[in-house]
């Protein structure tokens, strides 16, 4: 008996670890998410507290970035055409 009880004594506990695993993934999601929407918070807030030509400017370079990424992206993919093609 009281090696049945000291198994099953053992198989909650991994029962009760592999929860609290299968939950620390879950924490750590909500964490983020929520750092996350702070984060973007605290730059709308710092944005509107800018003058308009400040933003403006900003604006305009956010818009250059966005641009150039896209266009390093139409480059990746062309290069992966090219190099299917060769193969």
């Amino acid at each position: 008996m009281e090696y049945d009880d000291a198994v099953a004594e053992e198989e909650e506990a991994a029962v009760e670890v592999a929860e609290a695993a299968a939950e620390a993934p879950l924490r750590d999601a909500d964490a983020d998410a929520e750092q996350s929407l702070e984060a973007e918070q605290a730059h709308e807030m710092a944005k509107a507290m800018m003058s308009k030509k400040a933003r403006r400017l900003y604006d305009r370079m956010q818009h250059g970035k966005q641009r150039k990424a896209q266009a390093q992206q139409r480059l990746r993919q062309k290069r992966l055409l090219v190099a299917r093609r060769k193969s």
